[in-house]
């Protein structure tokens, strides 16, 4: 018997980007196994993103409805998504992005796979090809016209997939029936949320969910979701808009905030080989390799004892960081 998967794609204004969504999702390899229900929900739309989704759904195999959106706002979009969702796995996704040909199946098959977590994150690929040349080399480490952020530790609207039943009852006793509508980050609000809950429901401590442990999310290195990156000369709104997002999150989750700020403290403040390269190995998530902060790579790479990791010390002096230094640390830390 298919397992049904609800589909949901809120849209702002997309006519241009979101047909290619639609094929991609309806060109998935499901392998029998799965089948899929399509809902859009347009919120605030001026343009014709409703007529081109109504265009494309005459066309496709799968069910495809419009999803009447009372309100602007994405998160008042995800919740109209979440009402009318008749699948207990729903894979959100931006109106202008492309998966890859597996990457239903796999986010599918992660959820059955690990029973505990409640969302499973697809993994972010850029196109830089399609990007300006200054947008290219603002970003390190393309390889074949995309990036892939190293070690992606984070939940991110543009792919990813929750069971609707545990997810709306961890909602409900975290003191909420919908996302709040006033969001700017949807996705982010409910990472937090689901590292609260995780702590609250599983007695354990914040600081150790926050750290790693415990947690009722997950991301999927299989389920790839490909994106446009926006041009460099937008960053600075781009950034200005996560700040104002990263202090509203601050003030709704405080206890979160103070528990990342003792992990963050004692992380910076571990002697021991191991809290060096666990410093250099944040350093490498957030910044990639090229960016990542010279110093913490360099004390990583100089407490290793081999020969190997003398020489690849050696060579970051003169040269930038290669990738084989942070694929080294990794695996030293793997195994300390």
């Amino acid at each position: 018997m298919q397992s049904l998967i609800s589909v949901c794609i809120p849209a702002y204004n997309e006519e241009k980007t979101i047909r290619r969504t639609l094929e991609s999702v309806a060109g998935q390899e499901l392998g029998g196994l799965l089948d899929l229900e399509i809902l859009v929900g347009p919120n605030g739309c001026t343009d014709r993103t409703e007529d081109e989704v109504l265009s494309f759904g005459e066309q496709c195999s799968f069910a495809v409805r419009v999803v009447d959106v009372d309100g602007k706002g994405k998160p008042t979009a995800w919740n109209a998504l979440v009402a009318a969702a008749s699948a207990e796995v729903l894979c959100f996704l931006d109106a202008d992005v492309e998966l890859d040909k597996n990457a239903l199946l796999a986010v599918h098959q992660d959820l059955q796979d690990h029973q505990e977590v409640v969302a499973v994150a697809g993994t972010l690929a850029a196109r830089m090809d399609q990007c300006s040349l200054m947008t290219r080399l603002s970003v390190p480490n393309i390889k074949d016209g995309l990036f892939i952020k190293p070690n992606q530790d984070y939940i991110c609207g543009r792919f990813y997939a929750v069971r609707k039943s545990r997810l709306l009852e961890l909602m409900e006793s975290f003191g909420t029936a919908k996302m709040p509508k006033e969001l700017i980050h949807e996705d982010a609000w409910m990472q937090r949320m689901l590292d609260i809950m995780s702590s609250r429901q599983g007695g354990h401590e914040l600081r150790d969910v926050v750290g790693g442990k415990h947690r009722l999310w997950r991301v999927c290195r299989e389920a790839v979701v490909f994106f446009v990156p926006q041009d460099w000369r937008e960053d600075h709104l781009i950034k200005a808009r996560s700040l104002h997002a990263e202090e509203q999150l601050k003030s709704l989750f405080p206890d979160f905030y103070a528990a990342k700020q003792q992990v963050a403290s004692g992380i910076r403040n571990d002697p021991s080989r191991r809290g060096i390269i666990v410093r250099a190995i944040g350093s490498i998530r957030e910044r990639g390799l090229r960016g990542a902060s010279r110093h913490y790579v360099a004390r990583a790479i100089r407490s290793l004892s081999s020969r190997r990791a003398r020489k690849l010390f050696e060579q970051s002096r003169a040269s930038s960081i290669e990738v084989t230094a942070g694929q080294w640390i990794r695996s030293e830390l793997s195994r300390s």
